[in-house]
């Protein structure tokens, strides 16, 4: 995920000074994790991670790769592919109500929102997936790991969605 403030472009930097410089270090920090690319990108080659942010959607993300170290399996869930079924999910399939929908209310062009992030029907997808994600997790039928992966997903889906 690029954002303001995200530090992939420097990885490469960080990732030399960590080595050359220090280079009997097996755990890193990262203060700033935002996306988490720091933290990923030192977890898969074979450091001790930690990961630090302000805000809940870094400890999403972190939570999901960081603090994972497989695919969560979903057994409990019964669905072979959660992603896939997510995401052939209409409004029709689900109980939920316009009222509940979010992203639907606050960022399309819909009523008297300004804001229009979103076309109305990827506005509601965002919406069905984040309310059948947490309707699993509430029912837990899904485990707190599988709950974040899930979340990061979605959350890492969102900037691909056309507008």
């Amino acid at each position: 995920m690029r954002y303001i403030g995200g530090k992939s472009l420097l990885l490469e930097n960080i990732n030399n000074v960590i080595t050359s410089e220090i280079p009997k270090v097996s755990s890193v920090v990262d203060l700033f994790a935002g996306s988490g690319i720091v933290s990923n990108s030192f977890k898969s080659n074979g450091y001790r991670t930690i990961s630090n942010d302000f805000l809940y959607f870094s400890y999403v993300m972190s939570r999901a790769s960081i603090g994972l170290n497989r695919k969560p399996s979903f057994k409990k869930l019964g669905i072979a592919d959660p992603v896939r079924y997510l995401n052939a999910l209409t409004i029709a399939d689900t109980s939920y109500e316009i009222d509940q929908c979010f992203i639907y209310n606050n960022y399309s062009p819909v009523g008297d929102c300004e804001r229009m992030y979103f076309q109305p029907e990827n506005a509601m997808k965002i919406d069905i997936i984040r309310l059948t994600i947490e309707k699993w997790h509430t029912e837990e039928l899904i485990s707190e790991d599988e709950y974040f992966y899930l979340l990061s997903a979605l959350i890492n889906a969102v900037p691909f969605i056309q507008t």
